[in-house]
């Protein structure tokens, strides 16, 4: 059973019976903000891989072909660890030979959870990727714009808001939209510059840093 189990903001994982069957089992729910699938981006990866494969089978019912698939996915080597699935997990040549000596059942399940216990996760190389722009002042800006991720109505803008930002982490804000505090990756965020009058509005919560202004040293052409 694993310790954290990440989801989306569906509502099914907020339901209730969701949190209920945490408790039981003995695992953390952890949501990811909304439209950022880089927060699970490992799942998210094998469900496109996975996808794909299946698009490619001339078949109507998609359980006749998963079995097939799935054994393809699990034999074919990783890229940043050279192993195969099976092999992370089984080991190699533990199909096809026979070990040396036998176990009981018991015996047997007391080595398998001593072992598993002493089990590290592999260490996994990290690909490069595109640095991604984050304003510097986002950082002491009171107020927000979120970009709109899907997809836009004809002359909509591409940024909503500015939303007051109540809490900040190094990968979210906690922004307050419509008297509920929400969670928004930085990536979708850019600041606002507003008026005094508008940062000290009655409709808007009072922060502890100073507004953002532009800068006034700048001269217009």
């Amino acid at each position: 059973m694993p310790y954290r189990v990440i989801t989306d903001q569906g509502s099914q994982f907020k339901s209730e019976l969701f949190k209920n069957i945490g408790v039981i089992c003995g695992f953390r729910l952890c949501t990811t903000t909304a439209y950022h699938p880089q927060c699970n981006r490992k799942i998210k990866r094998i469900h496109r891989t996975l996808k794909a494969t299946m698009r490619a089978h001339n078949s109507i019912k998609w359980t006749q072909t998963l079995s097939t698939v799935l054994l393809g996915l699990r034999s074919a080597l990783r890229v940043d660890t050279n192993y195969t699935i099976a092999q992370m997990v089984y080991g190699p040549g533990e199909f096809f030979e026979k070990p040396k000596t036998i176990l009981g059942a018991d015996t047997f399940a007391k080595e398998l959870q001593k072992q598993m216990e002493l089990l590290k996760p592999l260490d996994t190389r990290r690909h490069p990727s595109q640095n991604i722009f984050v304003h510097k002042d986002l950082d002491t800006c009171t107020h927000e714009f979120t970009r709109i991720n899907r997809v836009r109505k004809p002359l909509e803008p591409p940024y909503y808001g500015p939303f007051p930002v109540v809490k900040r982490q190094d990968k979210y804000f906690a922004v307050t939209m419509k008297s509920k505090d929400i969670n928004i990756s930085v990536d979708r965020l850019k600041p606002a510059y507003l008026l005094l009058t508008e940062v000290y509005a009655p409709h808007h919560k009072k922060l502890g840093t100073t507004p953002t202004l532009p800068n006034e040293n700048l001269t217009a052409h």
